[in-house]
């Protein structure tokens, strides 16, 4: 990956794993984005930028989804 490329990542089930190898490219300085779909909203790791997208959520009912930083 180039430098300046965010690194996004959608899982449904992050592990203790992928959490570490996400962190370690974020302390090298490479900006990543992790979405969690359904299930628990995660708990903030070592300031990971995360989202949870619920499984609560109506897909058909949805015009359109938006993703803001927190």
């Amino acid at each position: 990956l180039g430098w300046g490329t965010t690194m996004l990542v959608i899982s449904a089930a992050p592990t203790d794993y992928l959490t570490a190898a996400l962190l370690k490219m974020k302390r090298a300085g490479r900006r990543v984005l992790l979405v969690v779909i359904g299930g628990e909203k995660p708990a903030p790791d070592g300031g990971l930028a995360t989202y949870h997208i619920s499984d609560d959520v109506k897909w058909s009912e949805i015009g359109r989804l938006s993703i803001a930083g927190r």
